[in-house]
């Protein structure tokens, strides 16, 4: 008798203590961050944040004069703000010593002497759009596409400033994200790009299969807007 009798206080204890923990979890749960899935939001509050996994920063340059190859750089992170009154559409950091282009040797050749992977500063490049003279906001929420919009973009790179003009567009798609893509590549000369090396690294460079004259740049940008909403 005495058995059951601790059996049953046993089972009513924790019946109790699971009923007051469940109840508990409803009183106390706390909001969770999520992706605006209403682009009139998102647009309202203005601020965006990058998908790194979604975006790319891709390079075409030449080898040898005749042979074409593709690199790509990895995305860090960056922001974007359609507001009039900010500074700068969108800022984002790129990761150098990410450079592929599946040339492995080549690739690891290039990464040394041009992005100096002992240094943390050339590791990273910053790539900053200038605002632009439309209203953003409104041309988006009107329409969620702007075909061509003419920015100026200025990339700091290798411890030097490049200014380049592009065209871009910006569409908010399917996922209400709103993505940035150049509609033609940036040309970025080899001449402005290596300027910033030293006479020593140049001499390095050259024992490297040939680069083309110019590199074209290509960008695709996707930004999301996430708030804290409470259930």
């Amino acid at each position: 008798m005495k058995t059951i009798t601790v059996t049953f206080l046993t089972i009513l204890l924790i019946s109790i203590v699971f009923v007051s923990c469940k109840n508990r979890s409803k009183l106390y749960e706390l909001p969770k961050p999520v992706e605006v899935n209403n682009a009139v939001v998102a647009l309202e509050k203005g601020t965006f944040e990058i998908v790194p996994d979604a975006s790319w920063f891709i390079i075409r340059f030449l080898k040898n004069d005749h042979i074409p190859v593709k690199a790509s750089i990895n995305v860090l992170d960056g922001s974007l703000n359609v507001n009039n009154n900010a500074l700068h559409l969108a800022e984002v950091t790129l990761d150098m010593s990410s450079w592929d282009s599946s040339l492995s040797e080549r690739d690891k050749q290039i990464k040394s002497i041009l992005f100096h992977l002992d240094n943390d500063v050339n590791q990273k490049a910053l790539l900053k759009v200038l605002k632009a003279k439309q209203d953003l906001q409104k041309a988006l929420s009107e329409n969620k596409k702007i075909k061509e919009l003419p920015i100026q973009i200025n990339l700091r790179a290798l411890n030097k400033d490049h200014t380049l003009e592009a065209v871009v567009s910006l569409t908010i798609n399917e996922k209400n994200r709103l993505v940035i893509t150049t509609i033609k590549p940036l040309v970025l000369k080899q001449e402005a790009f290596l300027s910033a090396l030293d006479l020593e690294l140049l001499k390095d460079l050259r024992k490297i299969d040939s680069l083309s004259e110019t590199f074209e740049v290509s960008v695709h940008l996707e930004f999301i807007s996430p708030v804290v909403i409470s259930h």
